[in-house]
């Protein structure tokens, strides 16, 4: 029963956008090491997204450290960025320019008053055909 609950977890977790379109993206670079940025990274979602996508390089960044596990805070250790999404001129310099394969963001947008302003910066993060959501 136990492990019929993990499989009916994992696929649960495999089917939501942000992994759906992150699997598509890595199998067009199964050579590659993607840098993957999560935006909104709480709530284990370090832990979650490296278990199911092993070879990827994580970056996290959120407004706060809400619900990291020991395991999520090494995951991050030296790739996560502390910022309020709000503050757009530290939110553009602290990322560097061109760098990350794929942005992941899910259910953060609709939280900020400046979403066009914020997609703008972090579109000039990812390299050029980079994968976005």
């Amino acid at each position: 029963m136990i492990v019929y609950k993990k499989i009916e977890q994992v696929i649960r977790s495999y089917s939501t956008p942000k992994f759906v379109f992150l699997n598509k993206f890595i199998k067009n670079y199964p050579k590659h090491k993607i840098k993957v940025l999560d935006v909104g990274c709480g709530n284990k979602s370090p832990s979650i997204t490296t278990s199911l996508f092993p070879k990827i390089e994580y970056f996290g960044l959120d407004k706060e450290d809400y619900n990291l596990s020991i395991e999520d805070k090494k995951i991050l250790e030296n790739r996560y960025f502390q910022v309020d999404l709000e503050n757009l001129s530290e939110l553009n310099s602290l990322l560097p320019d061109d760098y990350f394969d794929f942005i992941i963001m899910a259910h953060v947008i609709e939280h900020t008053t400046r979403g066009i302003e914020i997609l703008e910066i972090l579109a000039k993060k990812l390299k050029v055909g980079g994968g976005y959501i």
